[in-house]
Formats: C-alpha cells, structure tokens, sequence
C-alpha cells in the first residue's frame, strides 16, 4: 500500500513538472520586472515589457495574443477609457521553449514588447489611472513550433496586474515660452562678449 501511494506521488510530481504553469511577469515605467506600473504622458504613448519562465519539462508555448483590460476582464478585444491598445506580443509569435526564460523590454523601434496604449482619448486628466490586468494568450506545442512541433494545447489565458498613469505634458504654450527665454538670455550672453571684446563698448 505504501509503495501505491509513494508511485501515485511520483506521478503527481512528474505531472506537475510536464505541465507546469509558466510564470508571465510586466515590465512598466520602472524597468523592474514583476512592476505592472505604467506612467504614460497624455496624447503619447507608452508600453510593457515582458519576462515569460516556462516551467514545463516538455511543451513548448507561442504566442497568440495580448490585451489590456480593465477591471481584469478578458473579453477580447478589451476597450479602456484611455485609448486604444495595441499587440505587439501576439504578432511577434513569441516562443518559449520548455525550461527557458525569454525577456523582451518595451521597444518602440524594434516593435518589441507586451503592447502599447495611446493616451489619445478625451478628457484625461495628470493622474487619472486605469487599473486592470494585461492578459496573454498562448498556444502549446509538444515540440518547437517553428519547427515540427505539433499543437496540443490552444487558448491558454494568463493574466497580469497592470495599471496606467496619465501624466500631464507642457503645453506648446509653455515651451515657445521656454524657446523664447533661452533666446534672451543668449542674446545677452552675446552682448556681454561684445563689449568685452571691444574696448570703450558702451
């Protein structure tokens, strides 16, 4: 009887090692992974990173889709009072092979990252924020995807905490006051050269 049970918790141990869940983890404004946190300046955009650990002896995982929602309800395509939400992790085909760790920093370049939200909707206000959760969505394979791994498993949802911050920008108002105070005082940097340049400048 003891041997039975000592097999059945072996068997358990190896279940749990093949079909382990991954450990998915946000990038924000900080740069600390495991921070969800995104401060975003109103009428621009900005975006996550992403540390992906597939704990899985065996399978291998691809991605199919990202989204922002919420209140941390994912019915997909998610909207928020924000702006739109743009995927970029689901496009990239992210794959993560089993045992590994892949880690992509927001990249606006590159095209890198979780996704990115526009500020871009009316009435934002410095420090509103919208609090939800970043969910991703993936395939499994039983071998590499890119190469003759087949799909035993699809639709897998993770989902991340997440928040946006609005923060205020100047407005053009405020910088052509700047442009025009660094012109004035240059110009009377210019003129103190002058008259110490020329003897008897008045």
């Amino acid at each position: 009887m003891r041997r039975s049970i000592r097999l059945i918790a072996v068997l358990v141990m190896l279940g749990g090692a093949l079909w382990a869940d991954p450990v998915i983890q946000l990038i924000g404004s900080s740069g600390t992974v495991g921070d969800g946190g995104l401060l975003v300046p109103i009428g621009l955009s900005g975006g996550w990173g992403f540390q992906i650990t597939n704990d899985s002896a065996t399978l291998w995982m691809a991605s199919t889709l990202s989204d922002f929602c919420p209140g941390g309800v994912f019915i997909s395509p998610c909207s928020n009072p924000f702006g739109p939400y743009t995927d970029r992790y689901g496009p990239d085909f992210v794959v993560v092979a089993p045992l590994t760790t892949v880690i992509e920093l927001f990249d606006v370049p590159a095209g890198d990252g979780t996704g990115a939200i526009a500020l871009t909707s009316p009435g934002i206000h410095p420090g509103d924020v919208v609090s939800g959760q970043v969910f991703f969505v993936y395939d499994n394979y039983d071998g590499d995807p890119n190469s003759i791994g087949n799909q035993v498993g699809g639709d897998v949802v993770f989902g991340v905490d997440a928040s946006v911050t609005a923060e205020g920008t100047p407005e053009p108002r405020a910088w052509s006051l700047v442009a025009l105070g660094l012109a004035a005082f240059s110009a009377v940097r210019l003129r103190q050269r002058r008259h110490r340049a020329i003897p008897g400048g008045s």
